[in-house]
């Protein structure tokens, strides 16, 4: 795959970056609309995580085996192994965990604008933590931004239901914990490489979220019926992670993140669409819908 893409030019090496963002970011607005046709059923949000991260693992562990044995690999310090358990259960278990729960409390339009406020919480951790200067047009769109998610917020609020504020909060951890890992693996991403570094930190957090589902439910408490539905979720969160986090050696950011600025229509197409269709008797949504997406 490498040989591949270095015999690109710098051009086609770019519209390839632009392209693996754009799925990137397809598969980030999908996973909002599938959690809540999921919870439908009588799910809760650690067992439809542990669906997911059961049929994603696979392809995780297979990633990082064949990425640990390439040649020009970068053997693991002691840091970078804690780095790896550490940000793995920062950036893809708590956050997965938080925001699966933060979604039976809200609507997944509001779910996905709170997530998508991660860039600017990136800038504004680099900031404190990097002492970065933050320009005026940066700080008018932080500005804009947080209070286009208020306005939002407050429609949903107006509803009288007390647990969308409960929702929203556990959303934004979600969203501050995802930010905190984006910063924190920077350098080790740089060290260790995209593809390996990810693959071994998603294994991480499917490890912890199975063995909490292990410690905590009976195995009994997997619905059958939303297996097929939770694989069309958790396979393109594979495929997901591995095409976001490849684009930086493909395409600039400025690049990625405008390939991305179209998951809200992305989004509310694929909630549009799932609504129009009507759902079979007795059959689980998740599987019908899936058709759709």
């Amino acid at each position: 795959m490498a040989n591949f893409i270095q015999r690109l030019s710098t051009q086609q090496q770019a519209l390839l970056g632009a392209g693996f963002a754009a799925l990137a970011a397809i598969g980030f607005s999908a996973k909002a609309i599938m959690v809540k046709l999921a919870y439908v059923e009588p799910i809760d949000a650690l067992t439809l995580l542990a669906l997911r991260m059961a049929f994603s693992a696979p392809i995780f562990l297979a990633i990082a085996l064949w990425s640990g044995r390439q040649a020009h690999r970068v053997a693991l310090t002691q840091k970078d192994w804690l780095a790896v358990l550490v940000l793995g259960l920062i950036g893809y278990y708590l956050s997965s965990l938080l925001d699966f729960t933060g979604l039976q409390y809200v609507s997944a339009g509001l779910e996905r604008l709170i997530l998508f406020l991660y860039p600017t919480m990136v800038v504004l951790l680099s900031a404190v933590l990097f002492k970065q200067r933050i320009g005026r047009r940066a700080m008018f769109a932080l500005l804009m931004s947080y209070a286009g998610i208020a306005l939002v917020y407050l429609q949903d609020a107006q509803r009288g239901d007390a647990q969308v504020a409960l929702g929203a909060s556990l959303i934004f951890v979600s969203t501050l914990t995802y930010s905190l890992y984006l910063v924190g693996a920077g350098h080790f991403i740089a060290r260790i490489g995209t593809i390996r570094f990810t693959a071994y930190a998603m294994c991480v957090a499917s490890m912890a979220t199975l063995l909490q589902f292990g410690f905590t439910h009976p195995l009994a408490a997997l619905n059958v019926n939303c297996w097929y539905g939770s694989s069309c979720d958790g396979l393109p969160a594979a495929l997901k992670s591995w095409a976001k986090y490849s684009t930086d050696v493909r395409s600039d950011a400025a690049l990625a993140m405008a390939a991305g600025a179209d998951t809200p229509a992305a989004r509310a197409l694929r909630e549009w669409r799932g609504a129009r269709a009507p759902a079979p008797a007795n059959a689980c949504p998740v599987r019908d819908n899936t058709l759709l997406l």
